[in-house]
């Protein structure tokens, strides 16, 4: 057995850890910690991450002793000018690594400027990469300090890079770039850089004059705005990037900042490797969708997912050679297909596949999986308890991991309900998952107050449902359900819209617009959530108390033929119940005829004064209270019939004795998904999506659309600032992701649509602390502008006055206007973000007390807090 590595010794034993060591000659030594995160781009690096699974790695990451079971992955970085040896060694001591670790780390290659999602979450305040390496003797920081130039590249983890020289030919009007003098750090601002990029512009600013002590200053600079600085600051300027020299690349000139796009469907491809006779071997068997089982554990395979990365996965039997030769393969695999250098390559093990990996797979399942209800794990475990009694009205508070994980958003009670007397007020129901069972007891439900409303289309419009027939769907029909819950703090309503399956497409539209419609009625305060039949999420079923029925027929409307009649419930029909609490309990109408029978299910049948409840054998006790309680508001005690145990009387019912299904139940999915969150945008034409690793509250940013996958639910996030035609096509871009996503997803899966400022629980408990007033307290780029100059008693600062003389004649509106908080509710052509020049010329100086010019020249901060002030921001 080989001698491991003296470095290794560094990693502690059974516990979590964050390690990088760099090649010096052709040694790994490690980094210090306070340089993490700083590369030298002529190097190369090998990067350890150990972390609890439901964990995140990276630079903060405390050595501890592991109590679950551990995640690890190696990256080896690669620098753009580092020496084939050098590299070499890198991916080399990877495997050696690996080795060490007992074959159980996901191995990753790293290219700079084509970084994964995963290695950039490793480092929150971004990556910075520095010119030089050992090879050059530039690799470490010396006493004759050179001025140097970065770029600055992300809005939500910087990548930090130095370019080649402090020169205009290099800049360009659409980035912002950092030039550190060590005296004095500069800003300069591309004027069509985007706000994100500027704030994080000035914190690397801030960064690096902290880094040279108490006699560095700042500078900030905007584009086209130098000449208009102090002249002693405009010389210092003019020193290095002369003005007389200034001729910037236009933006549109530059290449867009990556985004992963999501390619044809048809490109991801799995290839079998083998090396049977010592020679590899590689052949392709199929193209999407791919399915778990395609993968066989004597042998390795590769899934070509494009220019979006190259996966390898190496199964438990796979000889000794494929597992060390793995990623020297997969690079020969990029070569021979004419991929780019850069191209991402990642190696698993079987049973060690990383979320990402199986995301490209159709419904994978991990081994030794229980049945139940597939769920999205929210990061972090809730602490394991048996039969643990649990308030439901703590999912609003410390419990809203347990609101993302069942996706409920309260109790179901709100403030209504209509459990009928004669059916106890409390029933259990049992949560299974893989830490233990959660036991919530219901205990909320008052028959007498209302807070749900009910709408069907009809005829164009929506018009009431009588409360007695709340929860009695048609499958030809569409409704709109508003319900009104308590979140502890505040009232919040969520907006459903409920699709049958035969309703026709007119009324389905019908039934989105009046939600919409409704939705801006409250002032946009809404949560809208589209359900299709069969498909309705937790929070849906248990606002009905378990009693959601669904009947065939519906109303016959103007958008139908003009001879159909109204289809309604006849006085006798048969029941299907699915479900084992009032989470996920819905009953469906079937033909009233023995064959509709199944051995797994139980069954209610209504016939005129009887009712008939049949326990299939494979059904349980659960299902049969379920039952129970739908059958609850018949006249009479329904008489419990066990399979194997009829009399006539019940055959005689449903017209007689026929063969039915009695086959072995299929158990769904109880596969754990994690949570992933995305940035979708489409606004180029071109559908793109960009994952965020490691997610939190700060990842939303005001400017964006955000996609949360919850596996079972799909939520579009809507920033305040956000593109108004991608508000506009929240929906779509969420139905295009399900679409384009690898692992074959569901169409119907429900869609929530909802807006910042107003998440419910099941959204906000994704992202374990959530703060409602982070967007108040989030610095502008204004703002981070003036506590930069705030900070520099050394330097003069000048506020530029601009010529506002060109602000064009804009109709104008009264302040209660202009006060909607929602930009898709102000009038046409309103710019949300200075909705101050809308106001009469009167009406602007008695709310602020000066001149719209005289307002202007003001600060931007306090521009802003004196709009805020007034609700104008």
């Amino acid at each position: 057995m080989a001698v491991a590595d003296v470095a290794f010794r560094a990693i502690p034993k059974n516990s979590t850890c964050f390690i990088i060591w760099r090649i010096e000659n052709l040694h790994l030594v490690p980094v210090p910690r306070d340089k993490y995160g700083s590369f030298f781009t002529g190097d190369s690096y090998v990067i350890l991450s150990i972390a609890e699974f439901g964990d995140s790695g990276g630079v903060n990451m405390k050595v501890k002793e592991a109590k679950r079971s551990m995640d690890i992955h190696i990256h080896f970085w690669l620098g753009q000018t580092t020496s084939q040896d050098e590299a070499g060694v890198a991916a080399y001591k990877t495997v050696e690594l690996d080795d060490y670790l007992g074959g159980l780390p996901v191995q990753h290659r790293e290219v700079q400027g084509h970084e994964s999602k995963r290695f950039l979450a490793y480092f929150k305040h971004g990556i910075r990469l520095l010119e030089g390496g050992v090879a050059s003797g530039f690799h470490h920081v010396v006493d004759a300090f050179e001025p140097h130039m970065f770029i600055i590249k992300g809005k939500r983890r910087p990548i930090i890079r130095q370019l080649s020289s402090i020169a205009w030919e290099l800049m360009n009007d659409g980035d912002v770039f950092v030039i550190d003098t060590k005296h004095v750090v500069i800003v300069w601002m591309g004027k069509f850089a985007n706000n994100m990029e500027k704030i994080q512009g000035a914190k690397v600013a801030l960064k690096l004059k902290s880094e040279h002590g108490p006699t560095s200053n700042t500078l900030t600079v905007e584009d086209g705005e130098e000449n208009s600085l102090p002249i002693t600051e405009k010389e210092y300027f003019n020193r290095f990037l002369p003005l007389a020299n200034k001729k910037i690349t236009p933006h549109t000139k530059i290449k867009p900042d990556e985004a992963v796009e999501k390619k044809q469907l048809h490109e991801l491809k799995l290839y079998r490797c083998s090396d049977e006779g010592g020679t590899l071997k590689v052949t392709e068997l199929k193209t999407r969708p791919l399915h778990q089982r395609d993968l066989l554990s004597q042998d390795s395979f590769i899934v070509d997912n494009g220019p979006n990365g190259i996966w390898v996965w190496v199964g438990k039997r796979a000889s000794q050679k494929e597992r060390t030769e793995a990623m020297r393969n997969a690079q020969g695999f990029i070569k021979k297909k004419g991929y780019p250098n850069h191209t991402q390559v990642t190696r698993v093990i079987d049973c060690g596949e990383p979320v990402e990996f199986k995301a490209l797979f159709q419904g994978w399942k991990e081994v030794n999986q229980t049945s139940g209800l597939g769920k999205a794990s929210t990061r972090g475990n809730i602490a394991k308890t048996i039969q643990t009694k649990f308030d439901a009205a703590t999912l609003h508070d410390s419990a809203q991991r347990l609101a993302a994980h069942t996706q409920m958003i309260d109790d179901g009670s709100g403030e209504k309900s209509f459990i009928p007397k004669k059916v106890k007020t409390s029933f259990n129901f049992y949560l299974i998952r893989p830490t233990g069972n959660v036991d919530i007891t219901f205990n909320k439900f008052n028959a007498t107050d209302y807070r749900m409303k009910v709408w069907r289309v009809e005829n164009f419009d929506i018009v009431p449902v009588d409360r007695k027939q709340y929860g009695r769907f048609y499958g030809g029909d569409c409704y709109v359900i508003k319900y009104t819950y308590h979140t502890g703090t505040r009232e919040a309503t969520i907006i459903y819209y409920w699709l049958g399956k035969r309703a026709t497409n007119d009324e389905k539209g019908v039934a989105a617009l009046k939600t919409i419609e409704m939705d801006n009625e409250m002032g946009g305060t809404a949560v809208q959530v589209r359900v299709m039949q069969g498909k309705e999420p937790p929070s849906f079923l248990t606002v009905f108390g378990g009693r959601l029925i669904i009947f065939e027929g519906g109303k016959a409307s103007g958008f139908r033929n003009l001879n159909e009649k109204d289809e309604s419930v006849q006085e006798s029909y048969m029941l299907q119940v699915h479900g084992s609490s009032a989470m996920n309990t819905r009953a469906v109408q079937v033909e009233m005829r023995a064959a509709s029978l199944n051995s797994n299910d139980v069954f209610v049948v209504f016939r005129g004064s009887q009712v008939f409840i049949w326990a299939g054998l494979g059904s349980t006790g659960d299902e049969r209270e379920m039952a129970k309680l739908v059958a609850a508001d018949a006249p009479r005690e329904a008489a419990m019939v066990y399979e194997g145990q009829e009399k006539d009387d019940f055959w005689d019912a449903i017209g007689g004795k026929e063969n039915y299904s009695n086959n072995k139940r299929l158990h769904e999915s109880n596969n754990v998904n994690i949570a992933r969150i995305f940035h979708c945008s489409n606004a180029s034409g071109v559908f793109k999506v960009e994952e965020i690793f490691d997610f939190d509250q700060s990842d939303l940013i005001e400017e964006d659309v955000m996609i949360l996958d919850a596996w079972d639910a799909v939520f579009v996030w809507i920033g305040r600032l956000s593109n108004a035609e991608e508000r506009q096509k929240a929906e779509k871009t969420a139905e295009e992701y399900l679409r384009t996503d690898p692992s074959g997803r569901d169409l119907n899966t429900p869609i929530y649509r909802i807006k910042q400022g107003f998440e419910p629980p099941n959204f906000t408990g994704f992202f374990g602390i959530w703060d409602r007033s982070v967007w108040n307290n989030k610095k502008t780029y204004d703002q981070m502008r003036q506590e930069l100059r705030e900070d520099n008693p050394g330097i003069t600062h000048i506020n530029v006055t601009m010529d506002f003389s060109f602000i064009p004649d804009v109709p104008k509106f009264p302040l209660e206007v202009l006060a909607e908080k929602d930009p898709e509710k102000l009038p046409p052509g309103v710019d949300p973000t200075r909705k101050e020049i809308y106001l009469e010329e009167e009406d602007f100086e008695e709310i602020f007390g000066m001149k719209l010019l005289e307002f202007e020249g003001l600060p931007q901060w306090k521009k802003i807090a004196m709009k805020r002030k007034v609700s104008l921001f």
